[in-house]
This record gives structure tokens, sequence and C-alpha cells, in this order.
């Protein structure tokens, strides 16, 4: 006889439960164990968060007592205490040693930022420069020029205390209104541009933030002086023996000298004119022959020897 019964499924239903046990055991396992490092994590920062705090907080004794002895805030916090290996300090005083504020660092961490200031005894999060509600830059160090060109002044500044950035000002009068040239820089230093030749110009810098800190002194300087050639030179050929010219005038000139050649190098059959006026002719020139021509204006700074020369224009007469 055949057993006709029907199987039982219990077997596979164990299966399943006991698969079940074991994935809830591994993911309690897998659980505790990411628990057990975020936890070593969030006390490792917590300790490095201690340590750059206790260290920014040895700054305001220090400090005092460097001014206390009649001479401000030390400029630079590492003339006085130096950064370790796992800590680093920047900032020190203001210009004026009035103010400082000082940052610490984390080397191990550095995501982690704080700051000591000369209103506080404890350290807040974030930096000098980038924490929020910041106070408003001090004035900036003392404003030097150390280039000057034609059309561009180099300067540089002392820093400012909570400075993020710092905006630069020349103007040809001291009160900045007339031919200003406006920049923004991170650094140090920074320069005008595309400026007049031979002219005056004031200087003036600020920090900022998202608040403006107030003016620098006001330093000055002059841009050098260039000869400045005239443009629009115009020939048009009247014959196969004339050739009229004309140029737009120069401020300040006295006279032009005109040169015309029968090579671009000006060497070969050369002639110069002095001209008064702004236009005039040549004569008595050969047919069928290319004349190039350049000029320059005679002025009170720049005589014939000075003067730059225009660039070259050419016309051929008629044969």
């Amino acid at each position: 006889m055949y057993d006709t019964s029907t199987p039982t499924s219990k077997p596979k239903a164990d299966l399943r439960k006991r698969i079940v046990i074991v994935t809830v055991i591994l993911l309690g396992v897998t659980g505790f164990i990411i628990a057990g490092f975020t936890l070593a994590n969030v006390i490792r920062r917590a300790q490095l968060v201690g340590e750059v705090q206790a260290t920014l907080e040895t700054i305001p004794t220090i400090m005092q007592k460097i001014s206390d002895k009649g001479n401000g805030y030390p400029a630079a916090i590492s003339d006085v205490v130096s950064s370790t290996k796992t800590i680093k300090l920047t900032g020190g005083g203001s210009f004026d040693g009035s103010d400082y504020c000082v940052t610490g660092s984390s080397t191990v961490d550095t995501t982690i930022h704080y700051y000591i200031d000369s209103t506080s005894a404890k350290s807040k999060a974030g930096s000098c420069q980038s924490a929020a509600n910041l106070p408003q830059p001090t004035k900036v160090g003392a404003v030097a020029v150390s280039l000057s060109s034609s059309d561009k002044i180099v300067i540089t500044w002392g820093s400012s205390t909570y400075a993020t950035k710092y905006g630069l000002e020349c103007a040809t009068n001291s009160t900045f209104s007339e031919n200003i040239v406006k920049t923004t820089v991170t650094e140090l230093h920074g320069s005008c541009e595309k400026l007049k030749p031979g002219q005056t110009y004031f200087i003036r810098v600020r920090g900022e933030n998202s608040s403006q800190g107030v003016w620098s002194d006001v330093a000055k300087a002059i841009t050098s002086n260039v000869s400045m050639p005239p443009t629009n030179l115009t020939l048009k050929v009247i014959s196969s023996t004339r050739i009229d010219y004309s140029w737009a005038a120069v401020s300040g000139a006295k006279s032009y000298i005109l040169e015309s050649a029968t090579d671009v190098s000006f060497t070969k059959d050369v002639h110069s004119m002095t001209i008064n006026g702004t236009s005039g002719s040549s004569t008595g020139l050969k047919a069928g022959t290319t004349y190039f021509y350049h000029v320059k204006a005679i002025t009170d700074s720049f005589d014939s020897s000075q003067a730059a020369f225009s660039e070259e224009f050419w016309a051929t007469t008629q044969s």
C-alpha cells in the first residue's frame, strides 16, 4: 500500500524562522558596532573641541599682560603664543593695538574652529573671519604704495580684525568723487588699474564683512606721465605728386613733427616737418610711389627726442 497523506510544511517554516532570527541578531550586532563607532567619534570630537577652547581661553590673560606694559595688544599671536601639533593659532591685535581676535583650529579635525577676542574671556564657535554676527571690521593698518606706473598703482596695507575682504578705492580728488576706481580683494594688497597718466590719485582701504569698517587714512600716489601720440592719422592721395594729411589734436601739444619716407623703417627718402596745426600737404612727390607717414606731439613734458610717434600709415601716389 502507498501512503497518500499530505506532507507537512513544518520543516520549511522552521527554516524561515531561523533565518529571521539570525538576520535580526546580525542587524543588532551591526547596529551596536556602528553606535559604538559613532559614540567614539562624538567623544573624540568633544575632546578636540575642549583642547582648542582651553588653549584659546588662556589668550586673554597673556594679551592683557602685554597690553598693560603700554604697547597695546601684539599684532601677531605667533609672537607670544606658539601653535602646537594639534592646534593652530592665527590672528592677533589690530594695527593700533586696541583690540584683538585669535582663531584656534584643530589640525586633527579641520572642521573645528573657535575664536576668542578682546570682548570676552570665553571662546566662540567659528573664526575671526567666518563666525556669525562678527563685529564691524577694525581700521586697517598703514596704506603704502609699492608700485606706480602710467596706468596702475599697487597698494599694500595692514590687516583689519574681523575683515573677510577689503575694499580699495582710488580717485583724482580727496572726496573720492572724480575718476574713481574701486576693487575688492581678500589679500593685504591690491591695485587700481586703467588709470590716467600723470595724475595724482588719492587712495583708501577698509575692511569688510557683512558690515563695513571705517576707511583708512588717505594715501597719495602720482601715475607716471607718458607721451600721447596723435591718433586718427589720415592720408588722402590728391595727385601723382601730392598727398594731404591730418590727425586729431593732442591736449597740450605746442607743435607736431611729421615724418614721411618711402620705406616703413623710415630710412629712405626721409622728410621731417615741424607743423603747428594738425593738417597739411606733401607736394613734389614721385608718381606711383608708396609713402609712409607717422607723427608725434611736442609738449611741455616731452620734447622732440622724448615724444612718441603714432603708428605708421601709408598711401601711394597716382601713376
